[in-house]
């Protein structure tokens, strides 16, 4: 019998980044809508001093709007 596999992370470790990464999802949700727009990530950026073209929020959304909706969710 093979032994199990080995854990690759730390449970606790997961637990705690999905709950720091929904923090930041939730702070980029300014209209609490459960999802990010352009402009909500245009702003977050802006307030980082990072100024994104429309050309570079379009091939960020193509890759993370899963379904062309161009929003954001978290699941």
């Amino acid at each position: 019998m093979l032994p199990a596999p080995r854990r690759r992370h730390n449970d606790k470790l997961s637990s705690t980044v999905a709950k720091a990464s929904s923090a930041v999802f939730d702070a980029l949700d300014e209209d609490g809508s459960g999802t990010v727009d352009k402009e909500e990530v245009a702003q977050a950026m802006a307030q980082q001093g990072v100024e994104m073209t429309s050309e570079e929020l379009d091939e960020l959304f193509a890759t993370v709007d899963d379904d062309g909706s161009g929003e954001i969710d978290f699941e």
